[in-house]
């Protein structure tokens, strides 16, 4: 189980990327 805060960031991440990675 990864923490909320890291799934956030990674979910904004992949935004910024674009969000087509996973």
């Amino acid at each position: 189980m990864e923490n909320l805060l890291d799934i956030k960031i990674m979910k904004q991440y992949y935004r910024q990327k674009g969000g087509r990675d996973k």
